[in-house]
C-alpha cells in the first residue's frame, strides 16, 4: 500500500506492507524506489512483520529537496515512524541505502532492534573509508564536488531515457551486470520491479538522484555509536560495492556477522529475499 506523509511541509511516499508486529524500516538504493521492493504480504505474514519502505527526496511523488545530508534523511524515517506509532525497529538497506541506514542507526541507537546492511555503500567522506571506496563512486564525488554541471547532464540524459524508453535504459542496464545480476533481473517477477523504480529513482530530470549524490559524497558514519546486532550480506560477484567494502563494513562493526553469497552479484536482497525477511523477524 503506498501512503503520503508531510514531513517539514514536504510530501513523502512511502510503500507499507503487511502488518506485523515488527516493523522493517528499508532503505532503497540508488537511482531506485520503493517498487524495487519485492511484495509477498503471505511471507511478511508468516514471520509477523511489517515494511515501511519510503522515497527520499525527488525519488518518485516524493518532494525534491536541495542540500541535504543522510542525517536529513535519517531524521525524516524518524518522523515517519514517530507518525506510526512505532517505537523500535529492524533496519535494513540495499547499497546505497545501506548507508542511510548506518546514520540513522549511529543518529538513532535506541530505536534500532536490528541493522541489516545488504551489499551496502560505505562512508564517502570518511578518510578511513577511501582506499576502499570503488572508483567508479570515487569517479562521482569528483564530478559533484568539482563539475557539478556534468553531473547535472548526466542524470538528467538518464531521466530522459528512464521517461522515454524505459525498456531500453533497463536492457543497457543488464548488459553491464555480472551474470549473476543478470539472471535475477532478467526474471519476469523481478523485472517490471527494478523497472518502475528506475522510471521513480530517475524522476523529477534526474535532480533527486542529483542532490542524493550530494549527500552521499558528504557521508561520514561515527561507528562507535552503532551498539545493536548487525548483519553485512554480501554477493561475492558483486561489482558496485565489492566484498572488500563489505570486510571495510565487518572490520568497523566487530559485532556484526558478515554473509557472503558465492553465487550472488549486488541484486542479492531479490535473490535472497526469503532468506532476508527470515532474518529480520524476531528470534
Amino acid at each position: 500500500m503506498t501512503k503520503f506523509f508531510v514531513v517539514d511541509g514536504r510530501n513523502v511516499e512511502a510503500k507499507l506492507l503487511g502488518n506485523g508486529c515488527t516493523t522493517v524500516l528499508f532503505f532503497h538504493g540508488f537511482g531506485s524506489s520503493a517498487e524495487a521492493i519485492p511484495v509477498d504480504e503471505g511471507l511478511l505474514a508468516q514471520h509477523d512483520l511489517q515494511l515501511l519502505c519510503f522515497n527520499r527526496p525527488g525519488v518518485g511523488r516524493s518532494c525534491l529537496r536541495e542540500k541535504y545530508g543522510v542525517e536529513d534523511t535519517a531524521a525524516d524515517a524518524k518522523a515517519l515512524l514517530k507518525e506510526l506509532g512505532i517505537q523500535q525497529c529492524v533496519v535494513a538497506g540495499w547499497s546505497a541505502g545501506g548507508l542511510f541506514a548506518q546514520a540513522f542507526a549511529h543518529l538513532y541507537p535506541e530505536k534500532v532492534l536490528s541493522l541489516h546492511l545488504v551489499s551496502s555503500a560505505i562512508p564517502f567522506a570518511s578518510s578511513e573509508a577511501a582506499d576502499a571506496l570503488p572508483r567508479r563512486w570515487k569517479r562521482l564525488v569528483f564530478l559533484n564536488r568539482f563539475v557539478p554541471f556534468l553531473a547535472k547532464i548526466l542524470f538528467g540524459s538518464v531521466s530522459k531515457k528512464a521517461q522515454k524508453n524505459p525498456g531500453q535504459l533497463m536492457q543497457q542496464s543488464i548488459k553491464d551486470m555480472v551474470p549473476a545480476d543478470k539472471e535475477v533481473a532478467n526474471d519476469q517477477r523481478v523485472y517490471p520491479l527494478l523497472q518502475q523504480a528506475a522510471v521513480e529513482g530517475f524522476a523529477n530530470k534526474g535532480m533527486g538522484v542529483l542532490q542524493e549524490a550530494k549527500a552521499l559524497g558528504k557521508a561520514r558514519i561515527d561507528y562507535n555509536k552503532i551498539t545493536c546486532r548487525v548483519h553485512i550480506w554480501t554477493g561475492e560477484q558483486d561489482n558496485v560495492w565489492p566484498l572488500s567494502t563489505a570486510r571495510f563494513l565487518h572490520n568497523h562493526l566487530p559485532q556484526a556477522e558478515l554473509h557472503i553469497f558465492r553465487n550472488a552479484g549486488h541484486l542479492l536482497y531479490l535473490k535472497e529475499w526469503k532468506k532476508l525477511i527470515e532474518a529480520f523477524a524476531p528470534r
